[in-house]
């Protein structure tokens, strides 16, 4: 079993009621407020996408204490993993298990190929 979760995720709310309760009150370009449980928020999500630029999509939400500082740290990642690249966006520190990007990558990239 790898890291990755392939499934579908299912909404943890209506659309209607998580737009209703989630909003940017001034519309900031970016703003994203993930619809699903803790759960499947924290856990590294993967979708296959073929076309022109065939890849896979992983995404994360992390959430833990600095080790340098004890401030807290929070981040939502996105890593957009290619044949011979990865690109990967985030919106604040990311802190992670050791190995634990590259065994998502790894599983990512072994899925693309195949």
């Amino acid at each position: 079993m790898g890291i990755l979760y392939w499934g579908k995720i299912k909404k943890a709310r209506t659309t209607a009621e998580h737009n209703a309760r989630n909003s940017s009150d001034c519309g900031v370009p970016g703003t994203f407020v993930p619809n699903m449980s803790d759960r499947d928020r924290y856990r590294w999500k993967a979708v296959k996408i073929g076309g022109k630029v065939p890849r896979v999509e992983v995404r994360k939400t992390v959430a833990g204490k600095s080790p340098l500082d004890g401030s807290g740290t929070f981040a939502q990642i996105l890593i957009l993993v290619f044949a011979d690249r990865e690109q990967i966006s985030m919106n604040g520190k990311a802190l992670l298990d050791a190995g634990e990007l590259a065994d998502a990558v790894v599983e990512a990239r072994t899925a693309l190929l195949a």
